[in-house]
């Protein structure tokens, strides 16, 4: 049904790059691809075998390089290699330490799940072995005591084990400790009960063990101090905090959620006036009066972040659990607003969805709706083109480009943003303002403003007020509202449909992908009679020049993720092309579903695209099944004081986070640099 329509032609400004104000996008890109390091810790007996082989075989191999150049093996020299040397001495005290760090860690407040403590552990005992293995090699150019070299490799685990709980489990150093040091212990414990044939204990012994231990202990802790500097300065928080109750998004830890939202986000935030809208349909045979809606369109000028289900993230389904009883069917789609409007906790949702509930009480019905409309500016041409719905021909909804889109319902106007398949990330709030007041302006009535969210690259910029393509934007609204002053207003039809069945880890977020059909049907002359005769007369023309228009229908694709791949948004108006006259693909921005492995996730890189179009196929039959005849209401509010994070504050998280980065590697090395050069110089004094 979707065909090329006709275009007119008009003089337009260049080609807009997808760039303009992309810092805070591109920091905060970086920031989230972090997460391609993370990884699920595999299951604790699976780490616990391979400790248990690696230890056994790193023993033969260490003992081989000492006494086995023969290749005269007995039963009793592999014995002494892989259970005493191997077993004994490297993977029994790994074995325990994991048994003990886990209650350790519960016991003073902290959290290290035994997958965490048996990974940490393995990864200790191959850094042991690798400086035995290199000391081994070292040893046939230099006098290297063997003892020694252990009791070194033991000490020096504390520099990856001390952080790495602290950052997990307790940012606390005393709470963190016991958990950090004990397989350091247990190491020396394990070297003392080896039989005095193959270890002699000595005074000097004891002295490089507490050494050792007492000189990387104080490394790490001076190394650790340098790293949370940056937090401290800008935010006046323990980085290590941050960290740790960030990393718990990924296990769904209330309590962090409590203290990331209210000890840091709240703290940091700054309170503001943000516009929520709404677009609500209801079956005319309900009372005017009653507060029941079929279908229910939240359009909140905020943003769906910052991480997990923090602040605004996974706003629709908070909404839908606020808003229970006033609809069945909710759909948020995204407004104008960037990082910078993410509400920082929980209860500022509920301050939208009380805005919610009073709009939906004020709002004034109508019957009548337009067709969906839709303005063009062709990157490739540099023209803009204007489209109609007719039944020769129906417009193109998968042209290159800026895409302006309109539908009147009543007393107001949505208006749509898509440039897909050129990449964009968000337009901030100046700029849907812009297009809201102008619009309204013009019109007189109500306007709303949506950003379809449609098309992502990593790195894509924020459109900003100012920047040409926000300025392309206002003006094809004014162009686009030309086009509609005429435009005949019809009885109409919904449909709604919906399929929760996807995860996060596909991309998208607990309300799934969603569709809404409305079915403009011609307006009989005899229905106007409420029109006075100026309207009535200006309608039957309208009638007249459209008699042959017949019933049109479009689509609202609403998918619960953070943006889709470029060009999937093509293939699914493609796909759906034969069903209706036209559709647009939208995006809540829920970041929900960046607290997965990856971080970067949008709808389609990780669930296959055939996926998402056949279900998008599927609802929209449903939903045309499902189309009843409606009435519409339009609504819109400021809503004072809400909380979010304020201008360029997720900048600084990520400025901070990406400087904290760089200053660990340098430092980490002139760290532990002292402290090698401090054991050697124990070494050489004793």
């Amino acid at each position: 049904m979707m065909q090329k329509a006709n275009t007119t032609e008009l003089q337009s400004p260049q080609k807009t790059s997808t760039n303009e104000g992309s810092t805070t996008e591109q920091a905060m890109d970086r920031t989230t691809h972090l997460t391609k390091y993370m990884f699920r810790s595999p299951e604790p007996f699976m780490v616990a075998a391979y400790i248990l082989i690696f230890s056994m075989v790193a023993g033969f191999l260490i003992d081989f390089d000492l006494q086995h150049l023969d290749n005269n093996f007995s039963i009793e020299q592999i014995y002494n290699s892989a259970i005493i040397l191997g077993l004994f001495l490297i993977g029994m005290p790994a074995i325990l330490s994991c048994l003990i760090s886990t209650p350790a860690a519960g016991f003073l407040g902290g959290d290290l799940p035994y997958r965490r403590s048996f990974l940490l552990a393995f990864v200790s005992i191959i850094i042991l072995v690798c400086i035995l293995l290199i000391g081994k090699l070292l040893a046939i150019w230099f006098e290297i005591n063997f003892w020694i070299l252990m009791i070194f490799g033991y000490a020096l685990m504390i520099t990856l084990r001390h952080p790495v709980i602290l950052a997990t489990s307790n940012h606390r150093h005393l709470g963190s400790l016991p958990s950090s040091i004990n397989q350091t212990i247990l190491g020396f414990l394990f070297i003392y009960l080896v039989p005095n044939s193959i270890f002699r204990y000595t005074l000097e012994m004891s002295v490089f063990m507490l050494g050792f231990t007492v000189i990387f202990l104080g490394a790490t802790l001076l190394w650790l101090h340098i790293v949370i500097q940056p937090f401290r300065r800008n935010f006046d928080v323990n980085g290590l905090l941050l960290m740790k109750h960030s990393l718990t998004q990924f296990s769904k830890n209330k309590k962090s959620d409590h203290v990331l939202e209210n000890e840091f986000f709240s703290r940091i935030g700054t309170d503001t006036n943000l516009r929520v809208g709404i677009v609500g349909f209801k079956d005319p045979a309900e009372n005017y009066q009653t507060t029941k809606i079929s279908t229910l369109l939240v359009i909140p000028s905020v943003h769906l972040g910052p991480f997990g289900v923090l602040g605004g993230s996974d706003l629709p389904l908070k909404l839908s659990k606020y808003l229970k009883g006033l609809t069945s069917n909710l759909m948020v789609f995204h407004g104008p607003a960037t990082h910078d409007q993410n509400p920082v906790a929980t209860g500022e949702c509920k301050k939208i969805a009380r805005v919610v509930r009073d709009l939906t009480i004020d709002a004034k019905y109508s019957e009548r709706a337009s067709t969906f409309q839709r303005i063009q500016l062709d990157s490739a041409s540099t023209t803009t083109s204007t489209v109609t719905s007719t039944s020769k021909t129906r417009h193109r909804a998968t042209g290159t480009g800026l895409n302006i889109c309109a539908q009147r319902f009543g007393n107001g106007t949505v208006y749509i943003h898509t440039s897909s398949p050129e990449s964009t990330d968000d337009i901030d709030n100046s700029t849907g303002e812009a297009i809201v007041q102008k619009a309204e302006h013009e019109t007189g009535n109500h306007a709303l403003f949506i950003d379809a969210h449609n098309c992502l690259e990593p790195g894509t910029g924020e459109v900003h007020f100012g920047s040409k393509k926000a300025n392309d934007m206002v003006d094809l609204v004014t162009k686009l509202n030309e086009k509609m002053q005429d435009l005949p207003e019809h009885n109409i039809s919904t449909g709604f449909a919906g399929d929760r069945r996807f995860t996060r880890a596909e991309g998208l977020g607990a309300m799934g992908i969603q569709v809404l059909v409305i079915r403009n049907e011609p307006v009989q002359l005899d229905d106007q009679l409420e029109l006075d005769k100026p309207q009535k007369k200006k309608q039957k023309k309208n009638n007249k020049d459209n008699a042959c228009t017949g019933i049109k229908t479009n689509a609202y694709i609403l998918l619960d993720g953070n943006n889709v791949i470029p060009g999937l948004r093509e293939h699914i108006l493609n796909a759906i092309s034969d069903r209706v006259d036209d559709a647009e693909v939208f995006t809540t921005d829920n970041h929900v579903v960046n607290a997965t492995m990856g971080g970067y996730n949008p709808v389609g890189l990780k669930l296959g695209q055939k996926k998402v179009i056949d279900s998008v196929r599927r609802l929209v039959d449903r939903a045309i099944e499902n189309c009843k005849p409606s009435m519409v209401c339009m609504n819109s509010k400021i809503l004072k004081n809400i909380r979010i994070l304020g201008k360029n504050t997720p900048l600084r998280i990520s400025a901070t986070i990406n400087a904290t980065i760089s200053i660990m590697r340098g430092s980490l090395v002139a760290c532990q640099g002292l402290a090698i050069g401090a054991c050697y110089i124990l070494v050489t004094l004793i």
